[in-house]
């Protein structure tokens, strides 16, 4: 009786204490954490921990983010502590894990929780790499992901680089050439803004040091022609102008129009010390550059591999960084490249091909190659030579379409995926052997900066108009996320894999960061483009779709801001018809055997087309006699119209679909009973009963427009057609006439040739030819958009050990081996693509690094997809490799694409060697043996 009492009384608090609509088991809610210095931290959702002292204190409220108030989150808060549940937070880097427990009574109104420092972390003032936490309660219920900055570990936050700025200043978009953002090898919410400008302000040379993406309470602003060390060593402090700056584990470098200056050694920090900066060799090496003045960010850079010194232990990193400058078309000076490593006192040379502008070099930590990019006569090239060994060429070089400008050339830090960009974008997973595309851009759109997000293996390009697209490792494509606003916009992701936009904003001081959308923007993105479509139908669930050539007027470009035509990009998207159908593509050919059709695209139908209604399109009431003209083209005549309804002026880029195949564009009206087509196939002669074929719509985004092959004259309100195919009927009336000097609209029929017209002003007054004239429906609109290409929804599902999923750093001592295990099933209620059996595909960074690797791939009863792996580490070879497992068949919008672990070969952090000695161990007094 007590017992039942007793759970009486339990339920019934947790009834009263819960707000309304509320739910205990809400898989919904969330963990919202912060510190003293978060300062915002009941109302900020970045859920970063950064802690200045000896000891970690972590707040924490449970959260219902569909109803976040203080109430709610009061009475949340006091429904689990009044039931002695308390959450757990787990402290983790790449390559350890700590799990700490919040108590389960406190007499505040949220959880607390205070850690000392030294339970995560050493005290000293090396930099190493930032943690990550997530918080639960119980068993993984309502789990939330953060990340933990230590600010004693970030070097660079305890200098004083220049004079230190009382307020941000105001930046001009005008003056705003680029904004130069380079982040610490460790810890990505650490991060240095430079100013790259057009024209020097009265400011000087500007820079930001920021620990929470540029939020006005963690940045400091510097002037750093106010640091005396760097104006001495400069050859007029006053005209110092920024190109590009790199932050390193250990130095800050600054390239400026008048030379490259180098910290000093940022490890031995005293708080608040002016930083010195000094002059390099490469000054010397490339004196004629910088005294002609002909350095800028356009021909001018620096390049590095970040990796963390606290992953290398035992020794280091290099650090390397390489300089390229190739000058201006025309210019004498020679193009220069050279490399260095810390503390950067010697530079080396690398020498390509003659002949050829070097545009930028990656360095391979993984490999210990350098991968160059240069602009030749036969279009841009990529060769890797090894760093030892005489810096041979590896490889035949990779080639790239004539179409392609480069501007850049960087590895993924972790994935080793490397990327190729400018006005295209491509991939390389071998190191630089080949590359596939991944992003085409419009005309004089570049990719200017970019930022990677080291956990996740994403990456965002930015272009010189502040477009942003996003991509991840393995997905053969990229998808735009934001429409630029502002040119020299930067981007930034922090720790926990939020991305932000950087920009200038002349109505505020200092930078404006906004949170990008990175979901949205996948949503939203349309890859379609300005051509019509010819659906042919294989199967009720395959079908082809004919891309059609666009005709254009005579006095129109081509050009219209979008795609043009099918690509190699568009495989793994959706294609949607507005009324109702939706397909897979999974095949794409660039060409097409028929003269009016430019390419094809084969596709899985999800669900099926919907073709037009007789009410739309009354012709498919009729029977279709087909007829071949010499030109290719098709006459489709309707046989026995009884009504007044046949073809209308809207079924011009539509479709003519029958079974067999043999598909027709309307591509004119010529009169109510008779069109001109364009057939997919060659022509055949045949009449088409009622009920056997169909119009499907997948026009283009223009207005129904026609242009006709045949004289056009224009006096006064009247207009006149030479005789031929075409004659004007009564449902032209209400049409424009559209001709190179202007518009009007058709009034009245005269007769079969000639028209009145209402000129809205001036005078169309001429004879226009084929060609030069054409009828649509409305005067200077588009039409609605009758198909798109979006990325397809999340179709896979894909499962990695829990372990390496937080700890993806393995370090492997000799004969060593590991066993990696992922697998991969097609979701629940998805659509299954017959052929798509390998679902995982795994890649190497360096596998000559290990002895053996055994590959495991196979099918479950259950529809599962396994790849497990085998890895033994190679008795006689040191270095490391990432090893990539990736679902190139996935959707963007899937949570988990792609996981990477680096296994590292080389003497474990928590093992050491130990010199032991001979001890002579007297017994009997006879033998000897070595003790340690």
């Amino acid at each position: 009786m007590m017992g039942a009492a007793t759970v009486f009384i339990c339920t019934f608090l947790c009834a009263v204490c819960l707000p309304v609509g509320a739910a205990v088991s809400n898989d919904d809610y969330r963990f919202v954490m912060w510190t003293d210095e978060t300062l915002d931290g009941n109302t900020t959702m970045s859920n970063t921990l950064i802690v200045q002292g000896e000891n970690l204190t972590v707040y924490c409220w449970l959260t219902d983010p569909i109803n976040d108030t203080l109430a709610t989150r009061q009475a949340l808060f006091d429904t689990y502590t009044s039931l002695s549940l308390a959450p757990s937070l787990t402290i983790y880097n790449r390559s350890w894990s700590q799990t700490f427990h919040f108590p389960s009574t406190n007499e505040s109104k949220s959880w607390e929780l205070t850690i000392a420092t030294t339970e995560f972390s050493h005290q000293d003032k090396t930099p190493t790499e930032q943690w990550r936490v997530s918080l639960a309660l119980g068993h993984g219920n309502f789990l939330t992901q953060g990340s933990l900055l230590l600010v004693q570990r970030e070097p660079i936050l305890h200098w004083l680089l220049g004079d230190r700025l009382p307020a941000p200043p105001t930046l001009w978009e005008r003056e705003t050439e680029q904004l130069v953002i380079t982040k610490s090898p460790c810890s990505p919410d650490v991060a240095v803004l430079g100013v790259a400008e057009n024209n020097f302000t009265s400011a000087g040379v500007i820079l930001a040091v920021t620990y929470h993406h540029f939020r006005e309470n963690y940045t400091t602003w510097f002037n750093m022609t106010q640091n005396p060390s760097l104006c001495n060593i400069t050859t007029d402090c006053s005209l110092l102008r920024l190109v590009d700056v790199l932050l390193t584990n250990r130095h800050l470098l600054l390239l400026t129009n008048q030379g490259l200056f180098v910290s000093s050694d940022l490890i031995g920090w005293d708080s608040l010390a002016q930083v010195q900066f000094l002059s390099t060799p490469i000054n010397s090496l490339m004196s004629a550059v910088f005294q002609a003045g002909n350095v800028s960010r356009a021909n001018t850079r620096l390049w590095n591999t970040p990796e963390c010194e606290s992953v290398t232990p035992g020794y280091t990193p290099a650090d390397h960084v390489i300089i390229t400058h190739h000058p201006p078309v025309g210019s004498e000076m020679n193009n220069s490249s050279y490399y260095s490593t810390a503390p950067y006192t010697k530079w080396e040379a690398l020498h390509p091909n003659s002949g050829a502008a070097v545009v930028s070099t990656a360095y391979d930590i993984q490999k210990d190659n350098f991968v160059i990019l240069k602009q030749t006569q036969d279009g841009p090239r990529v060769t890797v030579v090894s760093r030892t060994g005489g810096g041979g060429q590896l490889y035949p070089p990779a080639e790239f379409p004539p179409s392609f400008t480069p501007s850049g050339l960087a590895f993924h830090p972790v994935n080793h995926f490397l990327y190729a960009y400018g006005s295209q974008v491509f991939v390389s997973l071998d190191g630089g052997s080949s590359f596939d595309p991944i992003l085409s851009l419009t005309i004089s759109q570049s990719v200017s900066s970019f930022d990677v997000d080291v956990h996740h293996g994403a990456v965002v390009m930015v272009t010189s108009e502040g477009d942003m697209f996003y991509g991840t490792a393995g997905i053969p494509r990229m998808s735009q996320v934001l429409q630029g606003e502002v040119p020299g916009t930067a981007v930034l992701v922090d720790n926990t894999g939020q991305w932000y936009q950087v920009r200038v904003n002349s109505s505020t001081a200092g930078i404006q960061t906004e949170v990008v959308d990175i979901i949205g923007g996948i949503q939203s993105a349309d890859t379609s483009f300005a051509r019509p479509l010819v659906p042919q139908f294989l199967s009720a669930e395959t079908i082809v779709f004919h891309e059609h050539k666009q005709l254009q007027h005579s006095w129109e470009t081509a050009e219209d801001g979008l795609t043009s035509g099918f690509s190699q990009l568009h495989v793994g998207q959706k294609l949607q018809l507005s009324t109702s159908g939706s397909a897979l593509i999974t095949r794409v050919k660039t060409e097409h055997r028929r003269e009016n059709y430019t390419a094809w695209a084969r596709a899985h139908v999800f669900k099926p087309f919907q073709f037009e209604t007789l009410s739309t399109s009354p012709a498919q009431a009729y029977s279709v006699e087909v007829a071949c003209e010499s030109d290719g083209k098709s006459l489709l005549t309707l046989k026995n119209v009884g009504g007044s309804m046949g073809w209308l002026f809207s079924d011009v880029g539509k479709s003519l679909v029958v079974a067999t195949g043999n598909n027709h564009l309307l591509t004119e009206v010529v009169t109510m009973t008779t069109a001109r087509a364009d057939p997919v196939m060659t022509c055949k002669e045949v009449t088409i009963t009622a009920g056997m074929w169909h119009l499907y719509d997948f026009n283009s985004y223009r207005e129904h427009a026609t242009v006709y092959d045949q004289a056009l004259t224009v006096s006064s309100t009247t207009a006149t057609v030479t005789t031929g195919y075409f004659e004007f009927a009564s449902y032209h009336i209400g049409l424009v006439l559209q001709v190179s000097t202007g518009s009007a609209t058709i009034t009245g029929i005269t007769s079969v040739t000639q028209v009145t017209l209402l000129v809205p002003g001036g005078s169309l007054d001429g004879s226009y030819p084929a060609g030069e004239w054409s009828l649509q429906e409305v005067r200077g609109k588009q039409a609605r958009r009758k198909w798109n290409i979006t990325e397809d929804e999340c179709r896979h599902i894909m499962n990695v050990n829990k372990a390496f999923l937080t700890n993806n750093l393995r370090y492997l001592d000799v004969r060593e081996d590991v066993r990696l295990a992922a697998n991969a099933t097609i979701a629940e209620h998805a659509p299954e693509v017959p052929g798509e059996r390998a679902l995982l595909v795994v890649t190497f960074g360096d596998p000559m690094v290990f002895q053996k690797i055994e590959t495991d791939a196979f099918w479950d009863r259950a529809g599962y997809h396994h790849l497990t792996l085998h890895i033994v580490h190679d008795l006689l070879k040191q270095g490391h490799s990432s090893v990539t497992m990736y679902l190139p068949g996935a959707s963007m919008l899937c949570p988990l694409t792609s996981h990477t672990v680096t296994l590292r070969c080389q003497c474990p952090p928590q093992q050491a060697h130990a010199l032991c000695l001979p001890q002579p161990v007297h017994s009997r007094g006879v033998s000897t043996r070595t003790s340690c």
